[in-house]
C-alpha cells in the first residue's frame, strides 16, 4: 500500500487545468484535538467484505472523525482486479459519513498482473489497471464520503509526472494534500512489491517517473506545512522496499516523529492494530 504523511496538513490532488484553486481542507478547528479513522488492507476475502467492513464502517460512522483514510490494498495481493474492485470500492467509500480519503495499495494495481483477466485469457497489465483505479477513485479534487472536501491534487511538469499504460506523461491525480485545523496530511504513490521494481512484470520506468513525483511531493508538503505555520511533520508508510526507503532519503526533510497526544484525541485504527505514524527515516 501507499505512504500517508501528516505534516500539519495530509497530501491530496494537486490542480489540474478546470479545477478551482479553492481552500482545501477543514478549516476552523485552530488548535483543537480531531480524530481520523485510519484502515487499510481490506476486504481481503467474503467474510471481510459482508460483514467485517460494513461493522467497521458502521463503528467509524459513530465516531466524530474529521476524515477517514484508507491506506490501500482492495483486496488481497493474488485476487483478480475487475472493474468491480474499483466501483465496490468507490461505494463502499461513500458509506462513509465522514469525509474519506484513499491512496492505491499494491494490491490494487503493481500486483494486479499476477492474476488472468477472464476477459483476456492474459495477465492485467498493472499499469492499465491504475489507469482505471485513477478515473474511478480520483476523477475530482475532491474527497470521497459522505461530506467531502476539496484537496490538493499533485499536476504534471516536466520533472514531476507519472506514466500510464502507453508510457505517456500523466498527472499523479491520486498524490493529495489537505489540512485540518493545523496538521497537514498528504498521501504518496509508494507501492509495497518492491514499488513495481521486482515481482512478475517489473517496471523501471515507471517507477522512476513515479517515484521522482514523489519526492517532489513530498518536498512540497513540507514547503507547504512550513507556510502555513504547521508545527511538526511524520510519515506513515508501509512499504520499506528500498525505493521507498530512498524517496523518503531524497527528501532531505529531518525526521520529526507525531505523537497522537500532539494533535489527535484518539485515532481510529480500522482493521490494524497498533499502526505507527512515524518519521520519514523512522524505524
Amino acid at each position: 500500500m501507499a505512504l500517508v504523511i501528516c505534516v500539519a496538513t495530509f497530501l491530496g490532488i494537486a490542480h489540474s487545468s478546470g479545477w478551482a484553486q479553492l481552500p482545501t481542507g477543514i478549516g476552523g478547528l485552530g488548535n483543537n484535538s480531531h480524530a481520523i479513522g485510519l484502515w487499510g488492507d481490506v476486504p481481503y476475502n467474503s467474510l471481510q467484505k459482508t460483514v467485517g467492513v460494513p461493522n467497521l464502517i458502521a463503528d467509524m460512522n459513530s465516531q466524530n472523525l474529521a476524515f477517514t483514510a484508507h491506506d490501500g490494498d482492495l483486496k488481497s495481493g493474488s485476487g483478480p482486479c475487475p472493474n468491480s474492485l474499483y466501483s465496490d470500492a468507490l461505494a463502499m467509500f461513500n458509506t462513509l459519513t465522514a469525509p474519506a480519503i484513499f491512496t492505491p495499495g499494491d494490491n490494487d494495481w503493481t500486483d494486479c498482473d499476477r492474476a488472468t483477466d477472464p476477459n483476456t485469457g492474459q495477465p492485467y497489465n498493472s499499469l492499465e489497471r491504475l489507469d482505471y483505479e485513477r478515473s474511478v477513485l480520483f476523477s475530482t479534487p475532491y474527497t470521497l464520503g459522505g461530506h467531502p472536501f476539496l484537496q490538493e491534487v499533485q499536476t504534471a511538469t516536466p520533472d514531476a509526472y507519472c506514466l500510464n499504460a502507453q508510457g505517456q506523461h500523466v498527472a499523479c491525480v491520486e498524490n493529495r494534500r489537505w489540512t485540518v485545523g493545523r496538521v497537514t496530511y498528504a498521501t504518496l504513490n509508494i507501492q509495497g512489491s518492491c514499488n513495481n521494481l521486482c515481482d512478475t512484470n517489473p517496471d523501471p520506468a515507471e517507477y522512476a517517473a513515479r517515484n521522482a513525483a514523489n519526492i517532489a511531493w513530498m518536498q512540497e508538503t513540507f514547503t507547504s506545512a512550513k507556510e502555513k505555520g504547521s508545527i511538526a511533520d511524520c510519515a506513515r508508510e508501509q512499504d520499506r522496499s528500498p525505493g521507498a526507503v530512498a524517496a523518503c532519503a531524497q527528501s532531505k526533510r529531518p525526521r520529526a516523529r507525531l505523537t497522537g497526544a500532539d494533535f489527535f484525541q484518539e485515532l481510529w485504527w480500522g482493521s490494524k492494530a497498533l499502526r505507527q505514524l512515524r518519521g520519514c527515516t523512522g524505524a
